[in-house]
């Protein structure tokens, strides 16, 4: 799988990542990035696509609304090779 990296999140659920991305393609795993300490989210986290060129389509846009609030989204891994 591809991951995408996703800043500047509201409060939200893995369900809702989901919700929203799924637009793009298949979804194999999501993350919200907790504080260690504390458990509260981070505001970033991260979206496991099945394919490169599903995790491509969903960074074309680089600033999307999720949730009533801009996010950016954009390729977590370098490209190899």
């Amino acid at each position: 799988g591809t991951r995408v990296f996703i800043g500047g999140m509201p409060n939200c659920t893995d369900e809702d990542i989901k919700d929203h991305f799924s637009q793009f393609g298949q979804i194999l795993a999501t993350k919200v990035v907790t504080d260690r300490d504390s458990g509260k989210p981070r505001g970033f986290g991260f979206c496991l696509f099945s394919t490169e060129a599903e995790a491509d389509r969903a960074c074309v846009q680089k600033y999307q609304t999720f949730l009533g609030k801009k996010i950016e989204v954009r390729p977590a891994d370098p490209k190899t090779g």
